[in-house]
């Protein structure tokens, strides 16, 4: 019997059904719609917040047949996804009644979640269950005309039901080449290419041969590129993984550290508790190889943890049994007297101790924010340049490059890349820093008028580059292979002294006359503007008062440090001390001027004298 909007409500509410729970329905039906993009992402929060809206909207009464399926699917979705298999299960027995295999129009729907529920019996251990059910399955695919992602998904299952259950790698590999062949090549599929072709990586580093294993590791590092432009966390999950296991084998302890913590760190993003658990696990395992008993511990343990509430007893006997190895592998190393924690010796065989060896890779994976695959222009240019010399581009060579006008140099980087991490050490560059902050109080000082603050921090700043820009020439010559006369050796043996105990213009002119040999010779305007610059800044830093300055009358004898200033520089016709008179607009430009000029001057005499030297290295050939 139908019932009409206007009849009573069935749910006993006395009201009418359009008021009731066909409002609730179509409520419940745009809420299922829009339930996707919370239940298919890989994000802890939003899958907790979908599986928590799901189990409230199965609350609500009088919700259709169909809604009711709806929000089944979705939370056996949301439950894998979360790493919560056995609520998967839990879903999927009430969800069983809903699926007719008879439907035809529902088929593709069917697969889906009966290989969800495998996936989730191969995760539990129940392997056997698992692998029946996905044959039973991949028969009807076959069968069937359903889409390639379908057989894609249910071939990967079984292959990994088959290895679990020691069938032999020749028959996974077959049902996975069976796949590759039957699924066509095209942008459509090209994920589910990447997972099959990483699955079969995943069995060839398993193998004896050393070359199929290192066939596995270039099909993964193709596969890795596909899934992040494709953004399959998952798929990456497991490629990190399968990695980390990898070079564990092999006792690459630093490349099996980095890959795991990558696996870890991402399967917390996504919020899968199984994966972390799974990857804690393997964490927990390389600790206790390399004497690292304490950080084995703490990763057992909150692995017991997470498995505790998960209710996952194949994860809980696990992680215990783990702890027991750790306790007895920490006694035995105690009673051999072996070193443990940093101390260690690394078991890579390099002779060194954990923390100077395999340990540097032991840290939280970092998102750099930025792509480490290419070289700017203007340094391609100078190592083609340097190259002619027969040497190779230090950091003086791309210190004293010209930067263009609008390029900021926020610091120097020196970056190691290994395999499945980066060591990464910076030198920040404040002579830029401080050059670009002078330069914007300066265009401020112009609008704002004659008041003192922003001249007298330009003048500040100024300095402070000309400073921070030779200091960092004197580290770099320290570590170049750069000439440097005898009785100036100090300046390599103990550059850091060198750079605390020498005045700024001596420290200039050294470094000027060893970097630019003859062509350092500065115009005497430029090298006087340098020094009278420096002594003002020093006069304000130091400001040292003896008395009163008298400004009215004027007095006869002038200030030295109004002595020092240009021509050319405005004057605050006012009676004020020296101070006073010279902080304003045109000051702070006169200040940043010097400052750039200085520094552009030793680096267009750097590069003169560079091509002089390409220059006699050509006519010697």
């Amino acid at each position: 019997m139908k019932i009409g909007r206007n009849d009573k409500c069935p749910c006993g509410s006395e009201r009418k059904y359009k008021n009731c729970c066909l409002k609730k329905n179509t409520e419940v039906e745009k809420e299922l719609n829009n339930m996707g993009e919370l239940v298919f992402s890989f994000d802890e929060e939003k899958i907790e917040k979908g599986i928590k809206r799901l189990n409230e909207l199965l609350a609500v009464s009088n919700i259709s047949k169909e809604q009711k399926k709806g929000i089944y699917v979705y939370l056996l979705q949301a439950y894998k996804n979360h790493g919560e298999h056995n609520n998967v299960i839990s879903i999927f027995e009430k969800l069983r009644q809903y699926l007719d295999f008879e439907n035809e129009t529902e088929l593709e729907l069917i697969l889906f979640c009966y290989t969800i529920y495998a996936a989730s019996l191969n995760e539990l251990g129940l392997v056997e269950d698992a692998k029946e059910i996905l044959d039973d399955i991949l028969t009807i695919v076959e069968e069937k005309n359903v889409s390639d992602i379908t057989y894609a998904g249910v071939a990967l299952e079984l292959s990994k039901a088959v290895m679990r259950l020691d069938q032999g790698t020749e028959k996974a590999l077959e049902i996975l080449n069976k796949a590759l062949k039957k699924i066509p090549k095209n942008d459509k599929n090209i994920g589910q290419i990447a997972r099959i072709i990483s699955n079969k990586a995943f069995i060839l580093l398993n193998s004896k041969e050393k070359e199929e294993k290192e066939q596995g590791v270039k099909l993964l590092d193709d596969c890795l590129r596909v899934k992040i432009q494709e953004g399959d966390v998952e798929g990456i999950c497991n490629i990190y993984c399968q990695l980390g296991m990898y070079y564990w084998r092999e006792k690459k302890y630093d490349s099996a550290i980095a890959y795991t913590r990558k696996d870890l760190a991402l399967s917390r993003k996504a919020g899968d508790k199984r994966a972390i658990v799974s990857s804690l696990n393997n964490l927990g395992a390389i600790y206790t190889d390399l004497n690292q008993f304490s950080k084995a511990r703490g990763v057992l343990i909150e692995a017991k943890k997470i498995s505790e509430t998960l209710g996952d007893m194949q994860a809980i006997v696990i992680a215990s049994k783990n702890l027991k190895v750790v306790n007895h592998k920490a006694k035995i190393a105690g009673m051999n007297g072996e070193k443990m924690g940093p101390a260690a010796l690394c078991k890579c065989g390099k002779g060194l101790s954990y923390k100077e060896c395999c340990g540097k890779a032991d840290f939280e994976p970092e998102e750099l924010g930025f792509k480490i695959d290419n070289i700017s222009e203007d340094i391609e240019v100078i190592q083609q340049q340097v190259a002619k010399q027969g040497r190779v581009a230090s950091h003086i060579d791309y210190l004293l490059r010209k930067i263009k006008e609008n390029d900021v140099r926020l610091a120097w980087t020196n970056i190691e890349i290994h395999n499945g991490w980066i060591e990464m050490k910076e030198l920040v560059d404040m002579a830029n820093l401080y050059l670009v902050s002078a330069e914007k109080l300066a265009k401020e000082a112009k609008e704002a008028g004659n008041y003192a603050e922003k001249p007298l921090a330009c003048i500040m700043l100024s300095c402070c580059a000309l400073e921070a820009f030779i200091n960092q020439a004197i580290y770099f010559i320290s570590v170049s292979e750069i000439v440097i006369p005898e009785k100036l050796q100090g300046i390599k043996d103990d550059s850091f002294g060198f750079q605390r105990n020498t005045e700024l213009t001596l420290k200039w002119n050294i470094i000027g006359e060893i970097l630019c040999e003859s062509e350092w010779k500065p115009c005497a305007k430029l090298w006087n503007n340098f020094i009278n610059l420096i002594f003002i800044r020093n006069e304000l830093v130091h400001f040292k008062v003896s008395e009163f300055e008298q400004v009215v009358p004027r007095p006869e004898q002038v200030a030295e440090a109004l002595k020092r200033i240009p021509k050319d520089v405005e004057l605050n016709d006012i009676p004020h001390s020296w101070p006073l008179r010279i902080l304003n607009p045109s000051f702070a430009e006169w200040s940043v001027k010097t400052a750039k000029e200085m520094i552009n001057y030793i680096k267009e005499a750097y590069q003169k004298n560079l091509s002089k030297v390409e220059y006699k290295v050509n006519d010697k050939r």
